[in-house]
């Protein structure tokens, strides 16, 4: 299952991470009964930043922390992160401001 995050409302966002919770919670959160990925780019790619300066996003007024939290909670459930690389080249955004879970590794062209 493929959720696509290419949005910047951290309430849809948050909505999201809701609905992966139900799902993974109809099959008991057995990361071996169901496979989730979430595909992040252009405005989605924020929750996964340590910081928004200097970033198209750096306005944006919410609570990161609490969000992230959430993202990471999923990701020992199997949930698997991939952020879209293009999204960090044209809008000039340093891959180090990627947060521990999210590794280059998970970078990909979208």
């Amino acid at each position: 299952m493929v959720y696509h995050a290419d949005f910047g409302d951290p309430n849809r966002f948050n909505q999201m991470l809701t609905n992966i919770s139900n799902r993974l919670s109809v099959y008991d959160n057995d990361p071996f009964k169901v496979k989730i990925l979430v595909v992040a780019h252009g405005a989605g790619v924020q929750f996964f930043l340590k910081d928004l300066e200097g970033t198209p996003w750096a306005n944006a007024q919410y609570d990161r922390e609490a969000i992230f939290s959430r993202v990471k909670q999923l990701a020992p459930l199997g949930v698997e992160y991939y952020l879209c690389e293009i999204t960090f080249t044209r809008n000039n955004i340093p891959k180090d401001k990627l947060r521990p879970l999210c590794t280059r590794q998970n970078l990909h062209r979208a």
